[in-house]
């Protein structure tokens, strides 16, 4: 009885009027970060900023009176500011007299502080394993006020000196501000002894002081779309629709479809009409998306992804929001095209678009010919709502090892990238230099509207070659948590736009300059064009504060969703943080399945759940075994670095499988064409919790599938975020959500126990299952696993020596 009260509370967790006041709270939290709190924000995660304090602080430690001022101010204020990073910057900012960031630094500090106690008391998770805390905490919660925060802000600052410039004594007064601001105002007082009793007495694991903000929302119906068309006859018809997008010739120009330009395709778009009926048509044989196979459902009773979110994309009433890494082939070109439709059918309806345009590796091809025409679109018809550009790379920090970013600036790669000899050498296989990306596959259809809104989050790029017979997984949701998602995405589509003026580019100075000429301020007509992306209507407000932040919060199902990003314009927690916190937080069974696993950090919560939790684990990987070869020397490098550890400890690690049918299929493809092979990657990058336990997996079989137990909250992540070092250091602009969702969490895992199950499917592995390269030999290893070792130290050598330079 006891578990049936606590669950009937978990559904009905948070009243109708507090849970619009805390939705508007998570939007207020994140303007807040972008404008106030921006340099605070920048000087606790940039890199260049971080190097430049650690060099401050060495030059001033060298004097022993600094260091003892130093230690005795970082023990006397610990107890009211209990993040380390925070302490240092406000003792930086005091001593050298930056009267308002060292005020702003204490803000951000109890904006911080409510987050975590709010994430605590929203998570399904905390609230069923410590309802004794959560109606203590939920009182604090509902009590905070940007006003208590500016409260304390101005209290702190009568304690600073108005001379600009370094002065020791103000050491002291950041003590006595610590004190009396604190500890003065009570819900400063409050949260204090909120955090120390929930981390110090209850060992919550969490980041105790996330920098960006994130939310919990409620009032979610989520959905999983897992599958696309893979019969032998959709595979056959995906492999001559990319082998026409590669080889068909445009009748009115006779010009190669791979060559024609931005300038090419508008010539052969008369009318807006005709750049669908005319361009790829169907009289050359490219097919229409009704009749695309990999388009349509998989069977009579189920839809397939593509199909979804373009059976969405034709009931869309107002906009659709896209950053997606890749589109290209056919796919990507009924993609547009229903795009196109949409803006032509309905003159208010608007289109956003922001892709990755450098890194193409072996599929440029494909891709360059989908994004030119829909380029030429935007740019002829400035009359439509059709808004594309390329992601702003520069503003991500590098997926190498962090110090990269102090050695080589944006500038240098620019003109690297730039030369004709290093465009010659890439030819269509494009990276960026410093591994910058926009690895994101979002979509958000009418997120403005919450009672319509729906947002796509997942693994899936829309290519033929790259995404037709990949496996993925894709998260359907909607409910309040479908504008957090779209907010998510408004400072990197704006920066994006008008970066693209910037840089010669016309569609956003033509489109602006036409439809908002009364407006000088070439920002501010962006952001008008942006009024349909834009969830907080910051085009209404020269100043937009907590004040004016209004959005109504629609339930739309029970689940709770949290999502979560790598981007320097981040507003949720990092990708990595959410895993963790997950991993660490599951009680009988952890399921991972993903491209790849070879992050430290995750590794080491896979082995504290292990060994001190007692939590299950199984995992599922990409084989990296190429689809027709007879014996890859190193088949499986990097995705077995520590496959040979986890297996010692008793977790089951298996390869997936591509069933012999789909193989023969692509294979035969191959040989026909020749020029051109359908990725069948495991391209998956999921993680469950506490869902359908092993001894449970024949459950299955029947209509509800039997999921963990009472105690326990059944989570799925999801999304385009890869466990690996590179992934997870923060350079790629990833996008993943957390969902507590039962019927979520049953489709994955009986999807994995089915292919887990099935020897034809997967494959267990020790993680030495490779032939050791002759270059090991050379070097004199002849033992796989130091082989391994050895290439765990090169790889990892230089993310941890930019930690312990940094920690120093």
């Amino acid at each position: 009885m006891k578990h049936f009260i606590i669950s009937l509370l978990l559904l009905l967790w948070i009243s109708p009027s507090f849970a619009n006041d805390r939705y508007n709270n998570i939007f207020a939290r994140q303007e807040l970060l972008h404008k106030s709190y921006r340099q605070t924000y920048l000087d606790l995660t940039d890199i260049n900023r971080q190097e430049s304090l650690k060099t401050w602080f060495r030059l001033f430690m060298k004097d022993p009176k600094n260091a003892e001022v130093f230690n005795k101010t970082m023990y006397k204020v610990r107890r009211n500011i209990m993040s380390k990073s925070y302490r240092q910057l406000l003792f930086y900012y005091m001593v050298t007299g930056q009267k308002s960031q060292a005020a702003q630094t204490v803000g951000l500090f109890l904006i911080s502080s409510h987050t975590l106690l709010d994430n605590f008391v929203s998570d399904p998770q905390s609230r069923l394993w410590k309802p004794h805390l959560t109606p203590y905490l939920e009182e604090i919660v509902s009590e905070y006020s940007y006003s208590a925060v500016k409260d304390v802000e101005d209290c702190f600052r009568e304690y600073i000196s108005d001379d600009r410039g370094f002065n020791l004594k103000n050491a002291d007064n950041l003590i006595k501000g610590a004190q009396k601001c604190l500890q003065r105002n009570s819900l400063a007082s409050d949260m204090k002894y909120a955090l120390r009793n929930l981390f110090y007495n209850e060992q919550f694991y969490g980041a105790p002081f996330p920098i960006s903000f994130t939310g919990y929302v409620g009032g979610n119906s989520v959905k999983l779309w897992n599958q696309v068309p893979m019969s032998d006859i959709a595979i056959e018809s995906l492999g001559q629709q990319v082998n026409l997008v590669l080889t068909a010739v445009q009748p009115d120009l006779n010009k190669p479809y791979l060559e024609m330009s931005v300038e090419d395709f508008k010539s052969i778009m008369p009318t807006p009409e005709s750049a669908i009926t005319d361009v790829f048509s169907r009289k050359e044989g490219f097919l229409t998306k009704e009749a695309h196979l990999s388009l349509g459902p998989i069977n009579a009773s189920r839809q397939g992804i593509f199909g979804r979110v373009l059976e969405s994309i034709k009931d869309a009433e107002e906009s659709v929001f896209i950053d997606l890494f890749w589109m290209g082939g056919s796919i990507g070109m009924n993609l547009a095209k229903e795009l196109f439709k949409k803006v032509n059918q309905n003159p208010d309806f608007t289109v956003y678009i922001i892709t990755d345009t450098e890194n193409k590796f072996n599929y440029g091809p494909e891709l360059d010919v989908i994004y030119n025409y829909m380029r030429a679109f935007s740019e002829k018809f400035t009359e439509k709502n059709f808004y594309i550009a390329p992601a702003h790379l520069n503003l991500k920090r590098t997926a190498l090892p962090e110090f990269i970013d102090l050695l080589i600036t944006n500038n240098v790669v620019n003109d690297v990238q730039n030369s004709d000899s290093f465009k010659n050498l890439l030819a269509n296989d494009g990276f960026h230099l410093l591994a910058k990306s926009d690895h994101t596959k979002v979509f958000v259809i009418d997120g403005k509207n919450p009672e319509i809104g729906t947002a796509f989050v997942g693994s899936k790029n829309w290519t033929d070659s790259s995404g037709g017979v990949n496996f993925d997984e894709v998260a359907e949701v909607q409910g309040p948590a479908t504008a957090v998602i779209l907010n998510s995405f408004y400072y990197d589509t704006l920066e994006a736009y008008e970066l693209d003026t910037q840089r010669g580019g016309v569609m956003t100075s033509n489109h602006t300059s036409a439809k908002f000429s009364e407006i000088k301020s070439f920002r501010q007509r962006v952001q008008k064009l942006m009024e349909g992306m834009d969830v907080l209507d910051r085009h209404k407000y020269k100043s937009l504060s907590t004040a004016n932040i209004d959005v109504p919060y629609l339930e739309r199902g029970t689940s709770v969703v949290a999502p979560a990003q790598n981007n320097i314009y981040g507003t949720e927690m990092s990708a990595i943080e959410q895993n963790i916190q997950l991993i660490l937080g599951a009680k009988k069974q952890i399921i991972v399945d993903d491209q790849f696993l070879y992050d430290p950090s995750i590794i080491e919560a896979l082995k504290v759940a292990k060994t001190k939790n007692n939590v299950e684990i199984y995992v599922m990987l990409e084989s990296l075994k190429a689809l027709d070869a007879e014996s890859d020397v190193a088949a499986h490098i990097p995705n077995n670095l520590f496959v040979p550890e986890l297996v010692k400890m008793g977790i089951p690690v298996k390869w997936q499988l591509t069933p012999e049918r789909i193989k023969n299929a692509v294979l035969k493809d191959k040989n026909k064409y020749g020029n051109h092979t359908l990725s069948t990657t495991f391209h998956i990058k999921s993680l469950t919790v506490d869902g359908v336990l092993k001894e449970n997996s024949e459950s299955c079989n029947s209509e509800e599938p039997l999921l963990g137990s009472d105690y326990m909250v059944p989570a799925i992540i999801t999304g385009s975020a890869n466990k690996d070092v590179m992934t997870m250091s923060g350079g790629f602009r990833e996008y993943q959500i957390l969902a507590f969702d039962k019927s979520a969490v049953a489709k994955h895992d009986c999807l994995f126990w089915a292919r887990w199950n099935d020897d034809r499917l997967s494959q267990t592995t020790d993680g030495l299952d490779f032939e050791l390269p002759e270059q090991a030999h050379e070097l004199g290893i002849t033992d796989k696993e130091t082989f391994l070792n050895t290439l765990r130290m090169v790889l990892f050598a230089p993310y941890n020596f930019t930690k312990d330079f940094f920690s120093n």
